[in-house]
């Protein structure tokens, strides 16, 4: 989102009166990953020391190979909770990679470019640099880098409905980390499989591997950084089993451990989750609260794609607790270019609502909501 473009207004939604016989099947929710959700000080604290002892070496280094990673090291550190300097120190990085022709350099380039580029919903350009990366990784015949950028390329086909491709990436990943013992990266091989079988409908088969993965996990020399998500994965399996107790014990651990880490983006993926649990269990006052945070994270994270979501979990919330002349609040700095549309939910429900173009460039033509399409919480590493 350019700056240059955010309208200073605000838009407003208004959820109009409607039936009773509204349903949450059309609700968009994120299959995967306020009072705005904060980490514990000594963890936050013990993550900024990381980064502040980062930007003082940053200061005393040269413009050499060193250099080049300590910016692109930021940027990874960046990711999850201010997109804005990860895209910053990205550049930078990239920029003295090429000019120092550091293949490694680059290549680390184009995995954080395409998490960065999957955190805030641009799918075909974070594929593009995968693609990129892993030519890269085999020219440095590096089997670690070819597996990181075949692993993305899994997460990212499942993110634009090519759950076959997913499949066979995923299935690739995980033959080369077996053929290595590669125990470190054995619990994200599972997870990333528990997706895979969670997309195809197999949703016992997904629990199980989620599970297999967090036991993976108690042996990993290297622990998995994204843990918060085979969590929330293993939720969603059980919610796809419909053993709603177990989805909703999973959810608040896989929230804990997104705090513990301040991992925003996966937290307000979370929080969305939840949403479609919580109104399928009545429990329409905690839906509104989750959506709530979810909104708040989205808007402080600038993800488009969560963004939509989150409004989208707002409006049915507001519903369902009987606040349908309550609107929600869209500030300019939310949109580019705002058109106000009127969309059809079905024959009783209308929500006056915004669509935000998947491009970022602003308002598409006005159309009816189309129904959303599941979406796994994977992380590209």
């Amino acid at each position: 989102m350019e700056k240059g473009e955010v309208e200073a207004g605000v838009k407003i939604v208004y959820l109009l009166k409607a039936g009773k016989g509204a349903t949450m099947k059309s609700v968009f929710i994120f299959f995967c990953s306020i009072i705005i959700s904060t980490v514990a000080p000594a963890q936050r604290t013990d993550q900024q020391r990381k980064v502040d002892s980062l930007l003082s070496l940053l200061q005393q280094s040269k413009p050499d190979t060193s250099r080049a990673m300590l910016l692109l090291t930021l940027a990874s550190w960046y990711e999850t909770n201010n997109q804005d300097s990860s895209a910053y120190y990205l550049q930078k990085g990239k920029e003295l990679a090429e000019s120092l022709k550091f293949d490694r350099g680059i290549y680390y380039y184009y995995q954080q470019g395409a998490v960065l580029a999957y955190t805030k919903g641009s799918y075909e350009e974070a594929l593009s640099l995968s693609v990129n990366g892993l030519v890269v990784a085999r020219r440095l015949k590096d089997s670690s880098m070819v597996v990181t950028m075949l692993n993305n390329m899994g997460i990212i086909n499942s993110y634009l409905g090519n759950y076959e491709q997913q499949l066979d990436y995923t299935m690739q990943v995980k033959n080369i980390i077996e053929e290595k013992k590669d125990s470190a990266k054995y619990s994200g091989a599972w997870h990333n499989l528990a997706n895979c079988y969670y997309n195809l409908g197999q949703y016992r088969k997904g629990a199980d591997a989620a599970l297999h993965g967090l036991y993976q996990e108690q042996y990993a020399s290297v622990k998995n950084g994204y843990i918060n998500r085979v969590y929330s994965t293993l939720a969603q399996c059980y919610e796809g089993l419909r053993i709603q107790d177990s989805a909703l014990h999973y959810y608040e651990i896989a929230i804990r451990e997104s705090k513990k880490t301040n991992d925003k983006y996966a937290e307000g993926v979370i929080y969305g989750y939840q949403c479609n649990l919580l109104a399928s269990m009545k429990k329409f006052d905690q839906m509104l609260v989750a959506a709530g945070k979810s909104l708040a994270l989205s808007r402080e994270l600038q993800s488009r794609q969560m963004l939509a979501s989150s409004l989208y979990n707002m409006a049915y919330a507001q519903y369902f607790n009987n606040n349908n002349q309550k609107p929600i609040v869209i500030y300019g700095k939310d949109l580019q270019s705002p058109r106000q549309t009127a969309l059809g939910m079905n024959s009783k429900t209308v929500i006056q609502y915004y669509l935000i173009s998947r491009q970022g460039k602003g308002i598409s033509e006005s159309q009816t909501l189309p129904d959303k399409k599941p979406i796994r919480l994977q992380m590209p590493r």
